[in-house]
């Protein structure tokens, strides 16, 4: 079985290290020799102490040199309970980090692969892009009960930070190939204690039997979940509960609307249950890990966006469309369209509402509040954005002389609320507001 983690046991690793000074130490004829080689060697020993202390602290999400750069974040084994989850149980966690989907794992989910490794369960991660299930049982080798505390711990911070840094090597996704990957280690396993998928993914995939389409989405859930089960594509998901997060969720530039949402949450927990087993989708709203353009590259899904609801106005009323960042996704930083088509066929359905009505339209421009840029930044940002819209519905057939287009900033983020930066709430805060009125 593979191991979890490259990093040795600490205990282990300064044990090697200081026997290693010591015959150094000996093997030297003088004595000034070896009170030289006794000061290096406490200093070679100190300094690896502290670099295997600062290792076992620190859990990348991807490259970067502190907590302030995108993409890189610290896990506490204190902060993770797993008490939630204290019956003996088997754990895999299916991660699917590729541009589009690179989450940071939600502390739920870990603590039920640290429920795992206290039980001396199995635990185990993967990536969907066809690599290889990579997880191990812990099981205790110390005699002292200190020396067991520490042993406990280094694998602990192992499991943690090797599942923390997978990442998809090649861009394909294949959720369901990944699930019944998970299922068939699990099922592998003898024991009655419980066995437990966690999945953190947006359930796009790109290849495999259930590559994402718009055919796909819009077909019967129950009626593609048949299929799978007769051409023998489910596995046995018996006495196993399989956990999703983030279905529906995207950290890149693809935008799902919420039927897709609903369709995607659906079908798989429609093939766990038709494999026999208990499916959970979880409402957490997942935090972007923050380094896409790290990660290898997925192309957007074609996704038609979800029809608005757009009322006939009387004279002297009006309405107002929230287009958030789910609907209308800008590229980062940047007035550009992150998927053009989508975007043009949600503008183009409140143009035609526009047109025939007669209506004036107000365009207003948010974005989110950032710890890295001005108000003034945000402030043009957002005016750009609404520009960017205002002259959509103008080459739409909206006449110009009738849309007004404003930039408000960050004016109603909430995303540093805590004090700290909130990825899930940008996403909200990041919105295009069209108001429409019947001036009569």
């Amino acid at each position: 079985m593979n191991s979890i983690g490259k990093t040795p046991a600490r205990g282990g690793s300064r044990t090697r290290a200081l026997a290693y000074v010591g015959a150094l130490a000996h093997a030297c004829a003088s004595a000034g020799d070896r009170a030289r080689i006794r000061t290096h060697a406490f200093a070679f020993t100190l300094a690896f102490a502290l670099l295997l202390a600062l290792t076992a602290c620190l859990l990348a999400g991807c490259s970067g040199s502190s907590s302030d750069v995108p993409g890189h974040y610290t896990i506490s084994e204190q902060s993770i309970s797993a008490s939630g989850a204290s019956n003996p149980q088997d754990v895999v966690i299916v991660t699917a980090a590729s541009q589009g989907q690179a989450f940071r794992l939600p502390v739920s989910a870990l603590s039920h692969a640290m429920a795992a490794i206290e039980s001396e369960s199995y635990v185990g991660y993967l990536v969907p892009d066809g690599s290889d299930l990579r997880g191990k049982v812990y099981a205790g080798t110390k005699n002292s009960e200190r020396a067991k505390e520490d042993e406990l711990s280094s694998f602990k911070s192992d499991y943690l930070r090797a599942a923390c840094d997978a990442r998809d090597t090649t861009g394909s996704i294949d959720l369901l190939a990944a699930l019944n990957k998970a299922a068939g280690q699990l099922n592998a396993r003898s024991g009655d204690g419980a066995k437990t998928i966690c999945v953190v993914s947006s359930g796009l995939a790109n290849t495999g039997l259930l590559a994402t389409s718009q055919e796909l989405l819009a077909a019967d859930p129950q009626g593609v979940v048949e299929q799978l089960r007769t051409i023998g594509a489910i596995w046995d998901y018996r006495d196993i509960t399989v956990i999703f997060y983030g279905l529906g969720q995207s950290t890149g530039n693809q935008a799902i609307p919420a039927s897709a949402k609903k369709s995607l949450e659906n079908l798989y927990a429609g093939i766990v249950r038709a494999g026999g087993g208990e499916a959970v989708v979880a409402t957490d709203a997942l935090e972007a890990l923050g380094c896409d353009g790290e990660l290898p590259d997925t192309s957007i899904v074609d996704l038609r966006a979800d029809s608005l609801d757009i009322p006939a106005l009387a004279k002297g009323e009006s309405t107002q469309i929230v287009l958030d960042s789910a609907v209308l996704t800008f590229k980062g930083d940047s007035a550009e369209y992150a998927d053009e088509t989508q975007s043009i066929n949600v503008l183009g359905e409140i143009a035609r509402v526009a047109m025939s009505g007669g209506y004036k339209v107000a365009v207003e421009g948010y974005t989110a509040d950032s710890p890295s840029r001005s108000d003034e930044f945000l402030k043009v940002l957002s005016q750009n954005r609404a520009n960017a819209v205002a002259d959509s519905l103008s080459l739409l057939g909206v006449p110009a002389g009738n849309i007004t287009a404003t930039g408000c900033g960050s004016e109603g983020s909430s995303s540093m609320a805590s004090g700290s930066f909130n990825e899930s709430q940008a996403q909200v805060d990041r919105r295009v507001v069209i108001t429409l009125a019947n001036a009569g």
